[in-house]
């Protein structure tokens, strides 16, 4: 028994590396970086070629690229320290980094060194690069592209590693190379020109490659260049690709007709540790000749789940059926049976398509499984927002199946959201900088781990200004406004602390914190994302700022980075509705921007992670609306019409309407004050039909042109006006209009530029 449970979950470990890792199949690295070497003095004037060279790197790779230029005095050690400080920095598994160095190269003078890099043809400065190369073969944990452009080159074909490492260079260990000065060109020139015609014409460039269409008679070099790789393995992993780095389509929609069923034996059970080794071969270290893999026992164990789950809501004698049914309406049931009879019809011939010579029968079937189980999982947890505690919890004990965690995870978030009484989590932390008044965000350490703590500022009923066990008492059991207001605090904190998927795009919280220094306040402490941390160091402070900052610092920032955004905000706020969760102050001053330590072209703005905060306002979907009367119209513009200095209800479509401004912002690129023409915020409109018009008009018109037609499309669905004669859908029915209507005419102009 527990060797069966461990081989399922050694199974599922397999399936979700595969899927983590399908994204990156054809571009296998997550960073590239580029370190560009050339002399601060030489005599050689190579600096255009070289600049010609970073901006291909730059613009038509998209890679990040990093020009140092070694001084004179004391060369060696400088570009030792900064070959070190590049590898540790950008040398990880999941990255390559690219070395290139334009300059003078001698020939071996003794044997101590047999690699030397010089600043001019006779005198000046030298160094050993050969004592440096070692860091880049042996220490760094990620593939590495050398490529040299100097005389006697390939003296830098020394010493083996397990990692891929190619050295393209100029010449082999015992020629010169022209400079590119007279009758013949540089390598750099030809480099340069023959990896953009590469990548234009296969869309993917690798070094091989590369160097065949340097050798030939066309490209005019002088001496042949010299390819080797330095890899100690067998070379069934294939060469590095060079890719533009950027988001990589799904391969489910692949033309391949060349596909392979393989079955795999394991001289012992299938643990942990045997796990992740396959993992790494399935993934990583796979031959590059490989666009997918799959695991088909797991894609047919999952849909096979999904399938008994949703016959269980069905089922007339099922003991499921009481807990489970009431989030379920008459329309949900059919929905549940037209989906269920699709998942049935693509699992009804596994085993002939299976035993298909032709690949294209297995791809299709899988396709076809893996489609309808998705569609079928959607919609049950879209009808998640109907269940109250008791169902929840009946429903957990139902799921309780490897596969299911994503819905375990959210209704466990359900439950969470409908706890009147969730645990109070008070936690310590601390700060090495002096508070401020007003302050709404402040980076500090709890347990030696850096957090990120949102601040909320609220009325004390109580003036003193100590906070004494009373006043302690009255807060957590007490039925004032403080009281209720600190209830509603730790109710956000249960929300935030639940295991949740990257999509909610919302911190994990760890806990909250009071404090009066500068008024009462309540904090929502947050721990930092691992690449965050990553990405500072963990001795800096994280570089963030608001989106609506970033509007009107920045000013451009590539389209395909802003509907990446846009796609993944709305994704969150699918998933927060699907548990019945409101955020109810959706704005662009409400989504949180990490520095990316990569430098793309979006500055160093993280576009494709954004984080939603501000969830002080936000509530489950079943609970009251806070008596709350604001008239001030800069308040208000972000607010649905409805809830202009009213107290109304707040409704899911409240929250879409919050959203279309995001989307008009960013397609726009400028926040909504400045939108308006008499250049005052709006401050003048008093009818709020006025400013929805003015939204109407801009996402029609400006936007389409801004951002294409899908985009406005998209954003004037969350706009438009609903018409209070329609009967309110259900859950599911609302979820699946957005997801249709928005989400995926934000995936259509995001394919359109990507």
């Amino acid at each position: 028994m527990a060797s069966s449970i461990q081989a399922n979950a050694g199974k599922l470990i397999i399936a979700k590396g595969l899927e983590q890792y399908r994204p990156r199949r054809t571009q296998r690295y997550a960073a590239i970086n580029v370190l560009l070497l050339s002399w601060k003095d030489d005599d050689i004037g190579c600096a255009d070629e070289i600049a010609e060279l970073e901006h291909m790197f730059r613009d038509s790779f998209n890679y990040a690229v990093w020009p140092y230029r070694i001084p004179s005095q004391d060369p060696e050690t400088n570009l030792n320290l900064t070959v070190a400080q590049f590898v540790s920095s950008f040398g990880r598994e999941d990255g390559l980094i690219i070395v290139y160095y334009g300059g003078h190269g001698g020939p071996k003078v003794d044997t101590k060194s047999p690699c030397t890099w010089a600043a001019q043809i006779k005198g000046g400065p030298t160094l050993d690069w050969s004592v440096i190369q070692p860091q880049l073969t042996l220490l760094a944990s990620c593939d590495v592209v050398i490529l040299l452009d100097c005389c006697f080159a390939g003296q830098a074909a020394r010493g083996h590693t397990a990692r891929c490492v190619e050295l393209l260079a100029a010449t082999d260990k015992d020629q010169m190379t022209p400079t590119g000065l007279k009758k013949w060109p540089s390598f750099t020139k030809v480099l340069t020109a023959e990896m953009k015609a590469t990548l234009e014409r296969d869309g993917v460039a690798t070094i091989p490659a590369i160097h065949s269409r340097m050798v030939e008679d066309r490209a005019g070099l002088q001496r042949q260049p010299f390819y080797v790789c330095l890899s100690g393995r067998d070379g069934s992993a294939g060469s590095i690709k060079l890719l533009k780095l950027g988001e990589v389509k799904s391969t489910e929609k692949s033309s391949s007709l060349g596909s392979v069923c393989l079955r795999l034996s394991l001289f012992d059970s299938l643990d942990l540790n045997a796990s992740v080794g396959l993992v790494r071969w399935l993934t990583k270290d796979s031959p590059s000749a490989i666009e997918d893999i799959h695991v088909v026992d797991q894609v047919l164990s999952d849909a096979q789940d999904a399938n008994t789950l949703c016959t269980d809501l069905l089922a007339n004698n099922s003991e499921a059926r009481a807990a489970l049914l009431p989030i379920l309406s008459v329309d949900g049931q059919m929905e549940t049976q037209r989906l269920l009879g699709e998942l049935k019809a693509a699992l009804s011939q596994p085993s002939a398509a299976l035993n298909q010579s032709a690949g294209s029968g297995i791809r299709n079937l899988l396709s076809d499984v893996k489609k309808a189980t998705a569609n079928l999982m959607t919609f049950v947890t879209d009808s998640l927002s109907s269940l109250n505690g008791t169902g929840a919890r009946e429903m957990l004990e139902h799921c309780d199946i490897a596969s299911m965690q994503e819905l375990k995870s959210r209704i466990a978030m359900r439950l969470a959201l409908v706890d009147d009484n969730p645990p109070i989590n008070y936690v310590r932390v601390d700060f090495g900088d002096q508070a401020r008044e007003g302050q709404r965000l402040r980076v500090g350490k709890l347990g030696g781990a850096p957090v990120l703590v949102e601040y909320v500022y609220y009325y004390d009923e109580n003036s003193n200004s100590k906070k004494d066990d009373s006043e302690e008492d009255e807060i957590t059991h007490g039925t004032g406004t403080s009281a209720q207001i600190w209830r509603q605090m730790n109710r956000i904190s249960a929300l935030h602390a639940e295991s949740k998927t990257p999509a909610f795009r919302c911190f994990r919280g760890v806990g909250v914190l009071r404090e009066i220094l500068y008024g009462p306040r309540f904090g929502f402490v947050y721990s930092l994302p691992d690449h965050v941390v990553g990405a500072a160091g963990r001795a800096q402070q994280p570089k963030y700022d608001h989106l609506s900052n970033i509007i009107g610092q920045l000013k451009a920032a590539p389209l395909e980075a802003r509907i990446r955004m846009a796609y993944a905000l709305c994704n969150a706020v699918l998933h927060l509705h699907s548990i019945g969760w409101y955020h109810k102050n959706l704005k662009s001053s409400n989504v949180l921007v990490f520095a990316n330590s990569e430098g793309t072209a979006t500055g160093c703005w993280d576009f494709a992670n954004p984080f939603l905060i501000g969830f002080d306002c936000s509530r489950p979907s079943t609970a009251e609306t806070r008596n709350t009367v604001d008239f001030s119209t800069k308040d208000n513009i972000y607010r649905h019409p409805d809830r202009w200095g009213r107290s109304a209800r707040f409704e899911k479509h409240h929250d879409l309407y919050a959203l279309g401004i995001i989307l008009l912002e960013l397609g726009c690129w400028r926040t909504l004050p400045k939108m308006d023409a008499k250049c005052c915020g709006f401050e003048h409109v008093r009818d709020p039909s006025v400013l929805h018009d003015f939204l109407l008009k801009a996402a029609a018109e400006k936007l389409a042109h801004a951002a294409g037609t899908k985009y406005s499309e998209a954003t004037l669905a969350c706009l438009a006006r609903r018409d209070p004669g329609v009967a309110c859908e259900e859950g599911w029915q609302s979820q699946k209009l957005v997801r249709e209507k928005v989400l995926e005419r934000l995936d259509g102009a995001l394919s359109l530029v990507a």
